[in-house]
C-alpha cells in the first residue's frame, strides 16, 4: 500500500531531519491529506455504525485493518490521539507489534 510506504519514509526521514510528515506537493497532496481521505472508510462511527463502504475498484477486497499500522505511525508522527483511537478499534490486529515498533506516547 502506498500510504504505508510513504509513512515509513516519513519515519525514516526523521532520522535525517527531513520532515516528510508535513510535506505537501504544489497541489496540496501529502501524508496527512491521504490519511484524512482514508479515515471515513476505516473509522467506526458513533453508536457502532460501520465505516463507509469503499467505493473504488480493488484488485483484492478492501480491508480497513490494513491501515492500522499507518494510523499508529501517524499517531506517533503527528502526536494525535484521534489517529491512535482509530488503531484501537481494530480488535484482530496484533497491537503488541505496533507498540514495539512505534510506541504510543502520551500526546
Amino acid at each position: 500500500m502506498n500510504l504505508n510506504g510513504l509513512i515509513q519514509l516519513a519515519v525514516l526521514g526523521e532520522w535525517m531531519e527531513v520532515d516528510l510528515w508535513n510535506f505537501e506537493t504544489g497541489d496540496g497532496r501529502g501524508i496527512r491529506r491521504a490519511l484524512e481521505f482514508v479515515r471515513p472508510y476505516v473509522k467506526e462511527r458513533p453508536e457502532g455504525w460501520l465505516p463507509r463502504v469503499w467505493p473504488y475498484e480493488q484488485i483484492v477486497p478492501f480491508r480497513p485493518e490494513i491501515f492500522a499500522a499507518a494510523f499508529r505511525m501517524a499517531a506517533v508522527g503527528y502526536q494525535e490521539n484521534e489517529y491512535e483511537a482509530i488503531v484501537a478499534q481494530f480488535e484482530g490486529v496484533d497491537h503488541s507489534r505496533f507498540q514495539i515498533l512505534h510506541p504510543a506516547g502520551t500526546f
